[in-house]
């Protein structure tokens, strides 16, 4: 079962130049093949071989006793695991002893091309010897189809499990003596299963295939229809009249108020309008200082900036007061009327009335409610 490999050595005599493309294509188609040798060599591993060679031993032994049902199973997985020529050789004798002549007969050819291949003359005569004694005892066995036909080209058929291609229909096949069972199945169609007994020594069968039993067509089902149960109609409940909410009048702010408001914002813009006065009237006084820096003026640019100045002064003042005398008034206002308007007065007038004069700017605040 351990195989040991020798490796010789060659002298290799170089071609002539004229030979040297040939040489070239043959050294390297050389060493693809050692390459490829190489890979296939690299199957099994070492457990694997370990194994082989257990199971080889265990089904050797069982073989002598005679325990064939045991023994070949586990000479068929040696084979598998770590192929090898005496292994085969093995096997088809424990299928030749149980009377598997098919089987048998099949893997003696195999050990046969094994042996020529390593050149055992040994193994040669051997199995050449056992594979003439079993055709003379093959039995067949020729699976066809009904000349009508089946009914269908759309079916599975196997023997003892295998598929039967469709090409091998009509031929007689070498066969295992004892039962075989050969199922047909195709859609639409009831499966056929048809059992034939093999006898030894030659025997021939024959089993026709008929044709196949069409499954009737289911009907359709119509759904039936319920009728839709309406539910029971509910009373009419009476809507429950409420009683009318009496809308009251919106009252809106008293215009005294609101004479207080635009008072105000009257009031703020005068103060703003006084604030820029003021601060224009400081530029320009300060202007008319640089150029008048002795009195009386001896500049006319001078003494108009200055007029000017006095001018925006008594704007600034008088919109100041004014504003201040507004802010009051909206102050006095806001506080003294009432929230909501109970009733609408005829007329409300604010103004506000500024005054300039020679000596000054005054306001003077009218309103009539």
């Amino acid at each position: 079962m351990i195989r040991r490999f020798q490796l010789s050595m060659h002298r290799v005599e170089f071609p002539k130049q004229n030979d040297l493309r040939n040489f070239i294509a043959a050294f390297a188609s050389w060493g693809l093949f050692t390459v490829a040798s190489s890979a296939a060599w690299a199957g099994p591993t070492p457990e694997d071989v370990a194994l082989s060679e257990a199971l080889f031993r265990e089904g050797k032994t069982l073989l002598q006793e005679g325990k064939f049902d045991l023994a070949c199973p586990k000479l068929a997985e040696s084979q598998r695991l770590d192929p090898a020529g005496g292994t085969l050789i093995t096997l088809g004798l424990c299928y030749e002893a149980a009377g598997k002549t098919a089987t048998a007969w099949v893997v003696f050819g195999e050990a046969l091309a094994t042996a020529e291949r390593d050149k055992r003359a040994d193994r040669i005569k051997l199995t050449k010897e056992h594979i003439s004694a079993l055709e003379k005892k093959l039995s067949y066995l020729t699976i066809e189809l009904a000349p009508e036909g089946i009914g269908t080209t759309e079916f599975v058929m196997t023997r003892d499990g295998a598929n039967v291609n469709r090409a091998a229909l009509g031929t007689a096949s070498a066969v295992d003596p004892g039962k075989h069972v050969i199922n047909v199945s195709a859609p639409g169609f009831a499966a056929y299963t048809a059992e034939i007994e093999v006898a030894v020594d030659g025997d021939r069968k024959k089993v026709v295939i008929p044709a196949l039993e069409r499954l009737p067509e289911k009907p359709v089902e119509t759904p039936i229809e319920k009728p839709v149960e309406k539910p029971p109609e509910k009373p009419i409940e009476k809507p429950v009249e409420k009683p009318p909410v009496k809308e009251e009048p919106v009252q809106g702010m008293h215009p005294g108020r609101v004479g207080a408001l635009v008072l105000g914002g009257v009031s703020i813009v005068a103060l703003g309008a006084g604030t820029y006065f003021g601060l224009s009237a400081k530029s320009k006084h300060d202007g008319a200082l640089e150029l008048c820096p002795t009195s009386p003026c001896p500049n006319d640019q001078g003494v108009e900036q200055n007029n000017a100045a006095k001018s925006d002064a008594a704007w600034s003042t008088g919109l100041v007061i004014g504003g201040l005398v507004g802010l009051a008034g909206t102050i006095t206002l806001w506080s003294i009327m009432p929230k909501n308007a109970t009733s609408a007065p005829n007329s409300t007038a604010i103004r506000l009335l500024p005054a300039v004069g020679p000596r000054g700017a005054s306001a003077f605040l009218v309103g009539s409610f």
